[in-house]
């Protein structure tokens, strides 16, 4: 079986986004409760400070944030969520269906 390269959640948001720092917070804590930490990066994006953010952001046609990304690296297929917080149980049977985890 080939090494996997895993994935990229991507989450665009702002500083003052109670949702945007609930999002980042539960995909940190499932990322470590979970030990995918060599499979799965965070990848946090401000979109009101970071101008190549807010570029990508501006592609998905929402208003919405967060924007979640789920990129998996091995197929380049890409999931997006808008405006939720993902919860640690969604995120536990995504790696499971992703093959990261049993």
């Amino acid at each position: 079986m080939a090494q996997l390269k895993g994935m990229e959640i991507r989450v665009y948001g702002k500083e003052t986004c109670g949702i945007c720092k609930e999002a980042k917070e539960n995909i940190k804590k499932a990322i470590i409760n979970n030990k995918v930490e060599s499979l799965v990066k965070l990848v946090e994006l401000d979109i009101e400070k970071d101008v190549d953010a807010l570029a990508e952001y501006t592609v998905f046609g929402t208003s919405i944030v967060p924007v979640i990304e789920f990129k998996d690296l091995d197929t380049e297929v890409s999931s997006k969520g808008k405006g939720i917080a993902p919860s640690l149980d969604y995120l536990k049977s995504y790696f499971i269906t992703k093959g990261y985890i049993n």
